[in-house]
């Protein structure tokens, strides 16, 4: 089966599972390069891929993906443009500065614990359990959770949320 077929065959089973969930695919974008190859990219390049919202949500929703996928055997993790990541988009969480009402929905769905992606990994302990993190942190350490290995692929600038553990 070429990959092009297991993309489609992935993204069909995982738009099956992801009911209830908003879609951030313009966030990240993912594909399968090769057998059992994944590639996510990091795709806000006009924004040298910083953390929003949005962004944070669809990496935790793209690892709860590839979690599911078995017939996943390592993925390749890369950021679209001129860097990696530049960590936090300040910016993008006080978007009306006048309303700080907007300012702390966004900061309590950053912060909130546990933020509802599952940790699951190699550590039986784990398995099963719900993340203690909040969403910023765990956008980090779920990297770390999966069972198989991810290779970052890191160019220009990486801080904050953006430097893989």
């Amino acid at each position: 089966m070429n990959h092009t077929l297991l993309q489609k065959q992935s993204q069909n089973d995982h738009q099956k599972k992801k009911k209830n969930v908003e879609d951030y695919h313009d966030r990240v974008q993912t594909s399968f390069v090769d057998k059992g190859v994944f590639h996510v990219q990091l795709s806000r390049p006009n924004k040298m891929n910083s953390l929003d919202l949005p962004m944070f949500e669809a990496i935790g929703q793209t690892i709860a993906q590839i979690r599911e996928d078995s017939s996943i055997r390592v993925v390749i993790l890369s950021g679209r443009g001129k860097a990696f990541c530049t960590g936090l988009d300040i910016q993008s969480l006080i978007p009306d500065i006048k309303n700080p009402q907007n300012i702390m929905k966004h900061m309590e769905r950053l912060l909130e614990r546990p933020s509802g992606y599952e940790r699951e990994g190699k550590d039986s302990k784990k398995r099963g359990k719900k993340a203690l993190g909040n969403l910023a942190q765990d956008v980090a350490y779920l990297w770390r959770d999966l069972d198989v290995p991810v290779i970052s692929v890191l160019h220009g600038m990486c801080f904050g949320g953006g430097k893989p553990t």
